[in-house]
């Protein structure tokens, strides 16, 4: 044998090598994919099959970790509100019942998204029992808790009165409407990375009250959660894999009520991506800070009932925060399969770089 045969040998060896190699991650990925969509099948079998189930909490013993040892944190007091500029407002609502809209329901859960035009977010809970005044409606004029909104005048009214105290409108609304679809939102997300944290216990851990601040922790204690969710939520979908995108909107759109259409859902994705988006770093958190107080109820006949106030001067920044004359995603191009690509690999070349230039450093 001699020395070009050997050679043109050995080509093929590597030529064999490098497309088995390929076969390999190819159908590695395939089966990621695969058991993925698996997954998102066994959520939508049992969206399909709940049939207005009922749902037993149960009881449980946590190792009562407060928040901030949880990892929370509240970004109000460090976050320049000149650094937010345009962005959207984006209401998330958890419903303590399902067919919330044919049967009086509170809102145990009220958070604020707002998604900046440099790809950030910002996400504050408004305590249930937080003190408004209530502006139109049948109410008008009276003195109630925020929680109480949807229960005398459905979701819209929850939304107003949510635009009034950040003082700009709310561009969606997402609702998960009872215990159920939470969990069913868990099986699709994964594990969450914190402390106590078991799928089985899930629903008592996120409604957790046995604290000295009650109500007040709890929201902290959600805000943490919501951070590792969106975490995981990058993570399944690859940071906003076009692909992967479309799957988890399908999914999530049958356990949560939301007017955020898949073209929205994409178009939102798409800029974070565009903005190298890391909920690690660029997924603020807090709570609307106020004390507790009492107030007497007209409308439930009532006095001396517990309630939240919230801070004036703090509330002042938060509505410079929030602030919005839009209500579209104005500042988001439109998304389509090729510009995701074209992000994805603009986001490669850029890793390879810098990962070249550390290198030789």
């Amino acid at each position: 044998m001699n020395h070009i045969e050997l050679k043109h040998i050995l080509n093929l060896v590597i030529l064999i090598l490098v497309i088995m190699f390929i076969l390999f991650i190819i159908t590695f990925n395939l089966i990621k994919i695969m058991n993925f969509i698996i997954r998102l099948d066994n959520v939508i079998k049992k969206s399909n099959s709940q049939n207005n189930k009922s749902y037993v909490i149960k009881p449980e013993k946590f190792d009562h970790k407060t928040a901030e040892e949880l990892g929370y944190k509240n970004y109000l007091y460090e976050i320049n509100g000149t650094e937010w500029g345009e962005g959207i407002n984006i209401l998330l609502v958890g419903s303590d019942k399902k067919f919330f809209i044919d049967s009086k329901a509170r809102s145990d859960v009220i958070i604020i998204l707002r998604i900046n035009n440099k790809g950030k977010i910002i996400s504050i809970s408004i305590p249930r029992d937080t003190l408004i005044t209530i502006k139109g409606g049948k109410w008008s004029g009276y003195k109630d808790k925020i929680g109480h909104s949807m229960y005398w005048e459905g979701l819209e009214r929850l939304k107003k009165n949510v635009e009034d105290i950040i003082n700009s409108p709310i561009y969606k609304v997402a609702v998960i409407d009872n215990f159920y679809n939470f969990e069913l939102f868990l099986d699709i997300i994964g594990k969450v990375d914190i402390n106590d944290f078991k799928k089985d216990t899930s629903i008592s851990w996120i409604r957790n009250r046995n604290f000295k601040d009650g109500d007040i922790e709890r929201c902290k204690r959600q805000q943490v959660f919501l951070k590792k969710s969106c975490i995981r939520l990058w993570e399944i979908t690859k940071k906003g894999n076009y692909f992967y995108s479309n799957l988890i909107y399908d999914v999530l759109n049958k356990i949560i009520m939301t007017d955020l259409t898949k073209d929205e859902f994409k178009k939102i994705l798409r800029h974070l991506k565009n903005n190298r988006f890391d909920p690690e770093t660029d997924f603020y958190t807090g709570v609307m800070p106020g004390k507790f107080s009492k107030y007497d109820s007209k409308i439930l006949k009532r006095n001396n009932l517990d309630c939240w106030v919230l801070d004036e001067n703090v509330l002042n920044k938060i509505q410079f925060l929030f602030y919005s004359e839009n209500t579209s995603l104005s500042f988001a191009k439109k998304p389509g399969y090729f510009n995701f690509i074209e992000a994805d690999l603009k986001y490669c070349f850029e890793n390879f770089y810098k990962n070249s230039i550390m290198g030789k450093k």
